[in-house]
């Protein structure tokens, strides 16, 4: 499957939904994240190109709370 598979589907979404489906994918996203520097060390040690930037948890899924009101 593609993006350009689901985008119509994700078109057709509510605006609620919409953002439930963003933040089930930056949660995805912070595990994957996760994963790979517990599992890769040494790749990931170094130099590392988003060093200091913003972080998939820290920054973004911990803020939106799962009870989070999409109404505010």
């Amino acid at each position: 499957m593609t993006i350009d598979d689901i985008l119509p589907s994700v078109g057709a979404l509510s605006h609620t939904d919409k953002i439930r489906l963003a933040q089930v994918v930056l949660q995805q996203l912070a595990q994957e994240e996760r994963a790979f520097m517990q599992s890769e060390p040494s790749q990931v040690s170094g130099h590392h190109p988003l060093k200091g930037s913003v972080t998939f948890e820290k920054d973004i899924v911990s803020p939106i709370d799962v009870d989070w009101d999409v109404s505010q």
